[in-house]
């Protein structure tokens, strides 16, 4: 009986032992994170984490739900290396680039990302989205001195900006929904996006899922 207890007690303190270093893992992946924006000292897990995602972004996600897999785009993230590329393609240099500027921690700006992974598929070959972290300034030094140099400014996170022929014509700044980033990117490319929405400002065909 005192065995069992004592066995019963050890997997007790393994288990809370455990919990703590999970909490304590997840807290310190925060440590040193503020909200100063063009902040020139980056938080070291920050920059390893978007490093990472900076190689792995052009890669296709394998979904394998219902037993078959299914192709699903990735949002590349734009860095001083493949800016030209990506901002300018070389298929169709004119197409519009949708960059989400956001930042690791601002929490609107993960509420966009889903909103934008979820509307991408809408848009393949008239608007291409890539992602731009803004906190990243090893990597995207020039792609932010090249923004402010064409007279723009981003004073709220998430922003969004319309590049064309690698350059930024508009800029929203602000979380958008769905409908809002439709409204917007009808009326900022009427060349390139035929107008869903009446006079009223109501959605003629309503979204899917």
């Amino acid at each position: 009986m005192k065995f069992n207890r004592k066995k019963s007690i050890c997997k007790k303190n393994a288990a809370v032992l455990l919990i703590a270093v999970v909490l304590t893992i997840s807290s310190g992946s925060h440590n040193g994170i503020t909200s100063a924006f063009w902040s020139p000292s980056q938080n070291e897990s920050i920059r390893s984490r978007c490093n990472t995602r900076h190689s792995v972004a052009h890669l296709w996600a394998i979904n394998g739900s219902g037993g078959a897999d299914s192709e699903k785009l990735v949002i590349e993230f734009l860095t001083d290396h493949n800016r030209d590329a990506l901002l300018r393609p070389t298929v169709d240099p004119s197409r519009p680039i949708l960059v989400d500027a956001f930042a690791p921690w601002c929490g609107p700006c993960k509420l966009l990302d889903k909103v934008l992974k979820k509307s991408q598929p809408r848009y393949i070959g008239k608007v291409d989205f890539v992602r731009w972290n803004v906190n990243d300034a090893e990597n995207t030094a020039l792609i932010k001195s090249h923004f402010i140099q064409m007279g723009y400014t981003l004073n709220k996170l998430p922003s969004l900006i319309l590049y064309r022929e690698g350059e930024p014509i508009a800029v929203r700044p602000g979380f958008a929904n769905e409908f809002q980033l439709d409204d917007w990117l009808e009326k900022t490319l009427p060349d390139v996006l035929e107008r869903t929405f009446d006079e009223n400002g109501v959605k003629l065909n309503q979204l899917e899922g």
